[in-house]
């Protein structure tokens, strides 16, 4: 009698943890994967403030003309490690490139990622940056694009010449057909020019 009472007793035990198992494991999922990709996203926004200032950087190195033109590749360059596009093709630019390794894969729509703008100042220059940074981890990062961006980004003519690529909605980018959560991150920081480089000559931009 006792045995029987016992065997009971520890088979509604063993049905009470599997229950508390199976309500609690998507909950447990859910915190992880939101951990992940806020963890993503700390990382690509210091990386994003650095691509602003090898931006502004990059502004000291040639004529007032060219100013932009070698900042957009500065920041692209930086940008290009975070890119993490959805197709793992590599990117045809340059800016994909690292020397004595080849070109980086997950980078195919970099060109589409980055936003650069150049603002002279009379004791220097500012640069700043915004990155689209696709949000692929499950159920974090769409929730996390849908409550980030909050319907503020305009979208683009869906008669761009870009089909490939459009933003359909504020938070959704649609690339062959499938719409793909991201985020826009923004970076910007100005650097003190000590010379004046209006008098250089035109200096040649990278290839």
């Amino acid at each position: 009698m006792i045995r029987q009472t016992a065997r009971r007793r520890g088979r509604r035990e063993s049905r009470a943890v599997l229950m508390e198992f199976v309500m609690c494991i998507p909950i447990v999922l859910t915190l992880f994967f939101f951990i992940v990709q806020l963890a993503q996203i700390m990382i690509s926004q210091q990386v994003v403030a650095y691509a602003a200032y090898a931006g502004a950087r990059a502004t000291m190195t040639c004529n007032i003309v060219q100013r932009k033109t070698m900042a957009e590749y500065a920041v692209k360059r930086v940008l290009a490690a975070i890119s993490g596009s959805p197709s793992s093709d590599k990117g045809k630019d340059e800016y994909s490139v690292i020397d004595g390794w080849g070109r980086l894969p997950f980078t195919a729509y970099l060109d589409k990622q980055v936003e650069v703008d150049v603002l002279p100042l009379p004791y220097g220059s500012k640069c700043n940056v915004r990155f689209k940074m696709f949000l692929l981890v499950p159920v974090a990062g769409r929730l996390i694009s849908y409550f980030a961006n909050d319907g503020k980004l305009p979208a683009q003519d869906p008669d761009s010449t870009n089909p490939m690529l459009e933003v359909t909605e504020a938070n959704e980018i649609e690339i062959d057909g499938q719409k793909f959560p991201f985020i826009e991150l923004k970076g910007s920081a100005i650097v003190h020019i000590p010379y004046s480089t209006l008098k250089y000559p035109l200096a040649e931009v990278p290839k």
